[in-house]
This record gives C-alpha cells, structure tokens and sequence, in this order.
C-alpha cells in the first residue's frame, strides 16, 4: 500500500512539475500575430530658414524716386561794379511809370529817408531800342545826390537786371529830375545816397508811344 501512495504522489509531482514549466514557457513566448516594432527614426535634413531682419526688410523696401522740382528763381539785381555794399530795392507798380489821365509823364516815386526833398520834374526814362526789339523787360537800381538846387548829381547804378541795356536810358532820365531841395535852419542842404528803381516794361513803353 505503501509503495503505491509513494508513486501514485511522485506522478502528481512530476505532472504539476511539467504544468508550472509549460505555463513558465507560454508567458515568455512571444505571439506570432504581434505587430512588429516601428522602423527606428529617420533623423531631418537641414533646412535652412531665412528670416528677415527689420533691416532687410527696410532695404528691400523700394523709396519712391523724388521728382526733382524745378523751381524758376527770382531774378536778383547784379550789383554795378565791385561794390559789395547791401542796398534797399524800392518796388513799384506798374502805374507808378508813364503817364498821368492829365497827360504829364511822371516818374517812379523816390525812396527817401528824411522825406523832406520834394519831387518836382521827373521825366521817365526812354525804353532802348534794342531792348524792345528783342523783348527785354527789366530794372535798374540807381543811387545819387539831391544838390543844394534841388538838381540831380553823382548819379551811377547800384544794380540792374538782367542785363546793362538799360543803365544809359536810366542814368539819362535821372541827371533830368529835379528837386525842391531838404531845408536845415532855413538853408537847403544836399541829400546824398538818393536810391530809385526804375523799371522798363514793354507795356509802359507802349503806352507813352500811345499818348
């Protein structure tokens, strides 16, 4: 009886022996159907990313070209001789020269610091021939002294535009006027440094060939 119990034990322990190892076997078994693990990864190709500095970006920028301007300057009288001197310009109108609705030719008015000498004759200048015959319009500025006779003296120009074609016919007309001359204590007196601008306008010439 012995001897079975003994053999009919040593059977259950070999088979549950053989059971632990077959179970052992199936849990690190790795199943057929599993997916297979993912490819390893592939490492990116270098790109190179340009990114716009704000000064690039300013630089790339097209400026809108500027038109140049022309502006036409405004004639300057050209001083007579070398003299460097600074001089007032004295500006008329148009009806300052020519002729009166009376008929008697007048002058450009003087410019005159004390404004005691009174003006008495002036006779407008004659436009040149040559000037009107080519079209030219312009002024001169000139400078001289009121005697104690109310006469004209130590004429000469200051400065013209835009040419000398008409310092002569300027010149002329001025050595013409006369003055009732400044009084000082009863006496007359000279005035030097007497300024005018006389202007030479193709209209104003017209008009006096007219009257």
């Amino acid at each position: 009886m012995n001897g079975i119990r003994i053999l009919t034990s040593a059977s259950l322990a070999a088979l549950v022996t053989l059971g632990l190892f077959w179970a052992m076997t199936r849990l690190i078994e790795v199943p057929a159907d599993e997916a297979p693990p993912p490819p390893p990864l592939r490492p990116l190709d270098r790109v190179n990313v340009r990114v716009d500095t704000p000064a690039t970006s300013k630089a790339r920028t097209k400026r809108p070209e500027r038109r140049a301007v022309h502006e036409t300057p405004e004639p300057v009288l050209r001083p007579e001789g070398s003299t460097s001197d600074p001089y007032e310009f004295v500006r008329f109108d148009a009806s300052e020269a020519g002729q009166d609705e009376s008929g008697r030719s007048h002058a450009p008015r003087l410019f005159r610091a004390d404004g005691e000498a009174v003006p008495l004759v002036r006779v407008p200048p004659h436009y040149p021939e040559r000037a009107l015959a080519r079209g030219l319009e312009g002024r001169v500025l000139v400078e001289f002294t009121i005697g104690r006779t109310g006469d004209v003296t130590h004429a000469h120009v200051v400065a013209f535009e835009p040419s000398p074609i008409f310092n002569d016919a300027a010149l002329e007309a001025v050595r013409q006027w006369r003055y009732s001359p400044r009084v000082v204590d009863g006496e007359p007196v000279e005035q030097p440094g007497q300024r005018v601008s006389i202007p030479f306008r193709r209209e104003d010439a017209a008009k006096r060939d007219a009257g």
